[in-house]
Formats: C-alpha cells, sequence, structure tokens
C-alpha cells in the first residue's frame, strides 16, 4: 500500500490557494498544508492540513516542519521565498522541494540578468538601456521616442513597471524609482524599454531544467480599471486560453524562448527547476519576451488550475519535475476558465483593512464557481473581512469562455463590501 502524500506550499495569497486546492483535488486526497497561508485557506475544507503556525522565513523552522511531517513535496508560491534562498536551503538538507535555485532565481530578482541572458541567448526582447544614474537617464528620455516602457532592476510585486506616454511621466518615474523606489525603496538601477505593441501573453511551463510540460497560456489584467486605464496592479483578472494563441505559437515559444533560456542557464552552471514564466508580446506572429518570472503567475494560477484536465495529477508533475524525471508533455485545456480579481477600496494607492465582506457563501454558487481568498481575515466561521489589497479571486469554468465569464460575474455581484471594486471587462475581446 503506498503511503499517503502530503504537501506543503509557501505562500499567504490567492495564487497560493488555488496551488493547495489543485494538489489536495488528486485522486489520493493527499494531505495539504500551507505556510503562512491565509484565514480563507485555511477555513477552505478541501485543505487538510491547514495553515500550521509556523514563520514561512524562517527556513529552519520550514525544514523542521518538512521533515517531522514527512512531506512528500515543498511548492514555493512567492518570488520573494525563491530569491531569498528558500530551494537551496532545503536541498542542503535533502529535503525534496519544487522551485528554482537563488542563482537561478535572478532571472526575475534582476531583470537587467535577465535582459543579459536573453542576449546571451539569442531571445527577441524589445530593446533596451540600463541606467544607474538619474540625471543620465533624464537625459535619455528627453531624446527618446515616446511612449516608453520603464522598469525597476528588483523585485517590485507587480508594481515596478511603468508605461510612460510622454516625457512629463518618464521624468515623475525615473524620479520616484531611482529616489524611492515603488515601495518606498530606492533603486540603484532602472531599465528603459523601447514600448511594442502586440497581444500580451503569459506562457508558462513546468521544467526539471531539461524537459518541460507545457501549461495552457494565459492573460492577465493589470491595471486598475476597465479598459486597461489606471496605475498596474500585481492583476486585477486572468483568462486562460489566452485569445489569439494556437498550437503553433507554444512551439515557437518553447523553441525560441524556453530551451535557450534553460540552456544558457544550464552552461552557466545554473540549472533552472521550477515555474518558468515568459512573459510575451506577440504582433503579427513574431515573439517578444518582456519579461521572465521564476513562479507560477498570480491571478494566472487561479484561472489556470481551473482549466487543468480533472484527471490530471498536478502534485505528481511536480514531483518528477523536483527529481529530475519530468518528460516533456503539453497540459490541455480542458475547459476555458476565468478569474475576477475583486479589490479593497483604495487598492491599489492606498487599500484598506477591515471591511466585513458579504454574500460568501460557496453553497450560494453554482458548481463551477470557485472562490479563492487572496487577503482575508476570519472574525468568525464563516464571517470574514478584507485584510489586504487584493481580496478575493472568483473563479470559473465552463464549456465556453464566454459562458465561464458570465457564471464568474454573477457570482461576484452576490459578493460586497464597503468599496469593493473589480474590472468589468476580463476575458471581453
Amino acid at each position: 500500500m503506498h503511503q499517503q502524500r502530503s504537501f506543503l506550499v509557501l505562500g499567504s495569497g490567492g495564487r497560493e490557494h488555488a496551488i493547495a486546492w489543485r494538489l489536495a483535488r488528486s485522486a489520493d486526497n493527499p494531505v495539504v498544508y500551507v505556510i503562512p497561508g491565509n484565514d480563507g485557506i485555511a477555513a477552505d475544507p478541501i485543505i487538510r492540513g491547514g495553515c500550521p503556525p509556523v514563520p514561512v522565513n524562517d527556513f529552519k523552522a520550514l525544514a523542521k516542519f518538512a521533515r517531522n511531517h514527512d512531506i512528500t513535496l515543498t511548492v514555493v508560491g512567492p518570488e520573494a521565498l525563491l530569491c531569498a534562498g528558500v530551494v537551496d536551503y532545503f536541498r542542503q538538507n535533502r529535503l525534496p522541494i519544487f522551485g528554482p535555485s537563488k542563482a537561478a532565481a535572478l532571472l526575475e530578482a534582476s531583470k537587467a540578468f535577465s535582459k543579459e541572458i536573453m542576449h546571451s541567448a539569442g531571445i527577441a526582447t524589445p530593446q533596451s538601456e540600463i541606467f544607474d544614474n538619474l540625471s543620465t537617464a533624464i537625459s535619455y528620455v528627453r531624446n527618446a521616442k515616446h511612449p516608453l516602457v520603464i522598469k525597476v532592476d528588483g523585485l517590485a510585486a507587480g508594481k515596478g513597471v511603468v508605461i510612460a506616454q510622454d516625457l512629463a511621466t518618464s521624468e515623475k518615474t525615473l524620479r520616484a524609482f531611482l529616489a524611492n523606489g515603488p515601495s518606498g525603496q530606492s533603486s540603484k538601477i532602472v531599465i528603459i524599454e523601447k514600448f511594442l505593441e502586440g497581444a500580451e501573453t503569459s506562457f508558462i511551463v513546468v521544467t526539471d531544467g531539461k524537459n518541460v510540460a507545457t501549461l495552457p497560456t494565459s492573460r492577465d489584467y493589470k491595471r486598475v480599471f476597465d479598459n486597461d486605464l489606471g496605475p498596474n496592479t500585481g492583476g486585477m483578472g486572468a483568462v486562460v486560453p489566452a485569445p489569439q494563441t494556437d498550437p503553433a505559437l507554444a512551439k515557437h515559444a518553447l523553441q525560441r524562448v524556453i530551451h535557450p533560456v534553460l540552456d544558457e542557464l544550464q552552461q552557466r552552471g545554473n540549472p533552472f527547476c521550477g515555474f518558468l514564466y515568459a512573459g510575451l508580446m506577440i504582433d503579427n506572429g513574431e515573439i517578444n519576451v518582456l519579461e521572465f518570472n521564476v513562479r507560477l503567475g498570480d491571478p494566472e494560477t487561479q484561472a489556470l488550475v481551473r482549466a487543468m484536465p480533472d484527471d490530471l495529477d498536478f502534485g505528481l508533475l511536480l514531483q518528477n519535475a523536483a527529481h529530475g524525471t519530468l518528460q516533456d508533455c503539453e497540459i490541455p485545456v480542458e475547459t476555458p476558465a476565468i478569474c475576477i480579481v475583486m479589490a479593497a477600496r483604495g487598492y491599489p494607492d492606498a487599500p484598506v483593512p477591515g471591511d466585513i465582506i458579504y454574500g460568501l457563501t460557496d453553497s450560494a454558487h453554482p458548481e463551477n464557481v470557485k472562490v479563492f481568498h487572496a487577503g482575508t481575515k476570519a472574525v468568525k466561521p464563516g464571517e470574514f473581512t478584507t485584510a489586504a489589497g487584493r481580496v478575493l479571486n472568483v473563479t470559473a469554468c465552463a464549456t465556453t469562455l464566454s459562458d465561464a465569464r458570465q457564471d464568474a460575474y454573477a457570482a461576484a455581484a452576490q459578493i460586497h463590501w464597503n468599496g469593493a471594486h473589480y474590472r468589468h471587462d476580463i476575458g471581453r475581446e
């Protein structure tokens, strides 16, 4: 008789709720723990391990928990933990974990490093210049054609990119980034990039460093308001599959983007194992890479797990990758899926916590709807308040994206709190 599997998911948002939920749905009913998790994850009956009180930044404590609970595999959600070296620590202690090393995670931690890798590997990416001096950067934008894309070099939780339509915006952004950074911290380096037109697509794979399992394409919506207006956010919604994509595109992206970057990292002695996310801009069949991330996207994950085939053993797929036994494959879309992010009042500038959430009962929604918790706090059983900028992820899957969209928006309309807001154009093409 096989020993029952158990999984540990690291992270606290809607992405981690979705990963844990998908792992728990395997046929052998594995026990899934989420550290630190959130109150909504802890209240989900399918996630039987709940959210143990272990400090997520204490790698020694995490490793002790994994060892004591005989964890089959630890899966890392957020980039900050990967860039801090949690995978290296677990591997040094001979504990199975899925994710890239600290050295390989530099692909996301430094956009300058990422550009260097792309140039070395011959991967198409927008023309860019790197600056560490404010006056030099301002001189450059004063002579450059707008719009421009200005990026912070380091991690910025999805808020370190500004599309500057004019010189005034460029100068304001450069002063903010090089003086204060997107989170109030000074950034030493910015990348100024040529703006490209086209359809943006998230192309994510599972890899052991050599072999690749291709996940369905997805599209996320970054701006806070309808019609792509307002500031960038961590993501206001997603659809799977991405519009205007086909199998030929995936094959093209594997050949021109994924395998070249994996080969380049391998040659440098930093093989990449984990989720590799390529943000693509597609125009007339031409692919340019806007960025690499070293983890699953948020909120793409929430739609992806709903679109995957029910009989897919997601845990086994990640186990095989972690152990270097992955086989090349393509995970098909079983049903189109959508994720709508419901945000707190004041998001993204100054989100207000503590508002009571009404209408949040799974029994009130159809079976094809699932609400993932991104930032909630339980005040009593079944009652939650807002606790972060992005609060809930309302997902649905159906035979067509149009049907999924209709069901997800109907479910979102039943949920409300003071100042709740969400985009109404997710999946509307």
